[in-house]
């Protein structure tokens, strides 16, 4: 059975970047060990460091510009969230996920750095959700940027990098 935690190999699976067995593999490996399953498919060298600084076209994000940006969304989100939840009352500021990859060092990261990274923001905003913001606090809604987020359904794919 598949759980949440195993969402990242399904993503890898979907983007054919791993195989069905690879991601079985990591799946036994993490159930054995209970290393998390990025870590998982790092051990068992399913997903080479070549591999995680390709991206699926020449200029695109790579896997790693992919998971960091990831974090830093997560990260934007959960402030967003506490705004919500403290009633902030000044405009909230929109973000340029092209600018923010573009600067983010992703690809000069270790993956295990990233990994980690990527838990300990996982960690901090399920405990922001489970402990520190209310259902009834996130009814507040704080002024947000007029400035249109880039990314819409129609648009799900990494922008290209300049």
């Amino acid at each position: 059975m598949i759980t949440k935690k195993i969402q990242i190999g399904m993503l890898l699976l979907e983007q054919h970047l791993i195989s069905q067995e690879q991601l079985d593999k990591a799946i036994l490996h993490h159930n054995k060990t209970g290393a998390k399953l990025g870590q998982a498919l790092i051990d068992l060298k399913l997903i080479p460091e070549e591999k995680l600084l390709s991206g699926y076209a020449p200029g695109k994000w790579t896997i790693k510009d992919t998971l960091v940006h990831i974090i830093d969304d997560e990260r934007i989100y959960a402030y967003r969230a506490l705004c919500f939840a403290r009633n902030e009352k000044k405009e909230l500021p929109g973000f340029e996920q092209d600018d923010y990859a573009l600067y983010s060092g992703a690809n000069e990261r270790t993956i295990q750095n990233i990994l980690e990274e990527y838990e300990a923001v996982r960690y901090s905003t399920i405990a922001l959700f489970n402990k520190a913001l209310s259902r009834c606090s996130l009814r507040h809604s704080p002024k947000l940027s007029r400035t249109r987020p880039k990314v819409t359904l129609a648009s799900s794919k990494p922008p290209s990098r300049q």
